[in-house]
């Protein structure tokens, strides 16, 4: 676990009595475990570090008292106070005399996007001018950048080509669904031959910003194919999500029945022959009219069903 201490800003906190400038300074920075210290960057659950330097900047030559010392991480749920990091009134008896403070927290999935942290300070200026202190507050905020790299991909095939020689076309979906640039992004079919990855394709995808979407396509063989996505966000972590080709469903339905006369609409891949079967009981099944999807949805007017009581229809591949 590496973790960098990053001094980002520095407040000077001054108080002016009886015309002397009295004055400290206090610098504070927080960084995630990537040693990364111009824009500090972390992951879920990674320790963050805060570091906060307390100097004197008193340019009248007075020691310097620090009293109290906390620091504010703003967590969703509201701000989260340290407890005082200065458990003894500290010294600071010279100009450019400074002291270290650092403490830790653990990156919460909860926690907001760009998360702050507030040290406050209080100290007084030593030197007595008519009976009085010159008491010095004053507050200094670093930021810490939370990624929360996400992905997804999907599949959805339609059919085509022949009944003897069916080919389904895979359209893919990759959506980076996390907070930040994803880049290198590309996905692997296994073009239904799960466990035998010499027919394996690869398709580069390229970098994708947060909730942007592309697209693919895929030739497969009639058969359930899957596919694994790959990205890398700003700190070199692998995300993966994978789906399984999901086949457009065929559906059946009677749309009209106008003088007990049924039409039959049938919605499926395209390309393809169906045989248009009938029954009486659901149990018994005999076959009734080729259905020869060529755009997607066939209608087929039954003229023969005035002669049954009832009739139950379904269709299924040869």
């Amino acid at each position: 676990m590496r973790q960098a201490l990053n001094f980002t800003i520095i407040v000077l906190c001054t108080s002016t009595a009886f015309g002397q400038m009295h004055a400290i300074a206090i610098a504070t920075g927080v960084a995630g475990p990537n040693g990364d210290f111009s824009i500090p960057r972390a992951h879920v659950g990674d320790i963050a570090s805060v570091a906060i330097r307390i100097s004197n900047f008193d340019f009248a030559g007075h020691a310097i008292v620090v009293t109290n010392l906390n620091d504010q991480i703003s967590r969703t749920s509201g701000l989260q106070n340290s407890t005082n990091l200065v458990p003894v009134p500290t010294t600071l008896t010279n100009l450019a005399d400074s002291m270290d403070f650092s403490f830790s927290f653990m990156v919460q999935a909860s926690d907001p996007d760009y998360l702050t942290t507030t040290a406050n300070v209080t100290a007084f200026d030593m030197a007595l001018i008519n009976g009085t202190n010159a008491l010095l507050t004053g507050t200094a905020q670093a930021g810490l950048s939370i990624l929360k790299p996400s992905l997804r991909v999907a599949t959805v095939s339609t059919g085509t080509g022949t009944m003897n020689n069916p080919v389904f076309i895979y359209t893919g979906f990759v959506t980076n669904t996390g907070n930040t640039l994803l880049t290198n992004v590309y996905v692997v079919d296994d073009k239904g031959t799960r466990g035998f990855p010499s027919d394996d394709v690869t398709f580069q995808i390229g970098d994708l910003a947060p909730s942007q979407v592309a697209t693919y396509v895929s030739t497969n063989p009639p058969t359930t194919n899957t596919v694994i996505a790959y990205g890398r966000d700003g700190l070199g972590l692998t995300v993966t999500n994978s789906a399984t080709g999901v086949r457009l469903p065929s559906t059946l339905a009677i749309i009209s029945g106008a003088n007990s006369v049924p039409t039959i609409n049938f919605v499926g891949r395209t390309n393809f022959a169906y045989m248009l079967q009938t029954s009486t009981n659901l149990v018994h099944w005999t076959s009734h009219a080729v259905l020869l999807n060529t755009t997607g949805t066939v209608l087929f007017t039954d003229s023969s069903a005035t002669n049954a009581a009832r009739r139950f229809y379904r269709a299924v591949l040869p």
